[in-house]
């Protein structure tokens, strides 16, 4: 039975908001299954020594690598809503790490206050020129690097800078803390306005190690596209492995899609219904 705080035009709309999940969490799960079922047919597998022939530079610090990561973070106060269940609004106050600013505001007579954010420090990655062997590598498959979560480059591929001086962001009121991590000095990390500064390179130990990539050639003759599926490994793997991964990989991310599709049907079903 439906009661007053629920109305048919809310049922509708979760049904179309279910339903349209349904259908592009399907879409994403057919699309792993097939790419599942057909392995890396319609990629290239290249191995080789990887390159670097040029390394790339942070302009700010001069800091230098396969891959600069630069990843910047301001604690700053920011406003958040929240609706009762009688439909009224409230909001309150919380402390969160950004890496952009948020402007300054007032709850009630208090003004929340957030200082200016160090936008030449702002989070930037920064990448140089490698080969696989003797093929050239793009961007899009350096930033796996970057996204270690998501590649099989492995924990350690990138690292802390060492040995860079304490003071090397002094002009900006950064202080080195640990290996690459600078804080605002006179600062702790539970304070509001205090900046977090933090470097990571390319693991100049992978330098002229074998690695194993597979991907498709960009209109540059680059290896490595944007649009298209680009796995790096930090060693060497055959090939028969290589395919196994993908096709466990896809699988798995298919059946994820398909579960969460089963789902949002029968969500919308139930709100088609209600």
């Amino acid at each position: 039975m439906r009661t007053k705080r629920w109305s048919r035009g809310a049922s509708l709309v979760a049904f179309a908001f279910f339903a349209f999940c349904f259908l592009i969490c399907l879409i994403i799960a057919v699309v792993c299954f097939t790419d599942a079922a057909g392995g890396l047919d319609d990629h290239d597998i290249i191995r080789g020594k990887f390159h670097v022939s040029s390394e790339a530079e942070d302009p700010v610090t001069g800091i230098s690598g396969a891959v600069v990561l630069r990843t910047t973070k301001m604690l700053q106060y920011r406003e958040k809503g929240y609706e009762h269940t009688d439909g009224s609004y409230a909001y309150e106050v919380e402390e969160v790490w950004e890496e952009k600013h948020i402007e300054s505001f007032f709850q009630g007579f208090q003004k929340y206050n957030n200082p200016d954010f160090p936008e030449k420090l702002k989070t930037e990655a920064f990448y140089g020129k490698a080969e696989i062997g003797n093929i050239p590598v793009s961007k899009w498959l350096l930033s796996c690097f970057r996204y270690e979560e998501t590649s099989y480059v492995g924990d350690d591929a990138m690292i802390a800078p060492t040995n860079l001086p304490d003071d090397l962001l002094y002009e900006y009121g950064l202080v080195q803390t640990s290996p690459g991590h600078f804080v605002t000095a006179g600062m702790t990390e539970n304070d509001v306005g205090c900046v977090v500064v933090e470097y990571s390179v390319v693991n100049p130990a992978l330098y002229d190690t074998v690695f194993t990539a597979v991907g498709k050639y960009d209109e540059n003759g680059e290896f490595g596209t944007h649009n298209d599926t680009h796995i790096l490994y930090t060693h060497d793997i055959p090939d028969d492995e290589l395919i196994s991964e993908f096709k466990n990989k896809s699988g798995g991310e298919g059946i994820c899609f398909l579960v969460a599709s089963i789902i949002s049907a029968i969500a919308a079903i139930i709100f088609w219904l209600i």
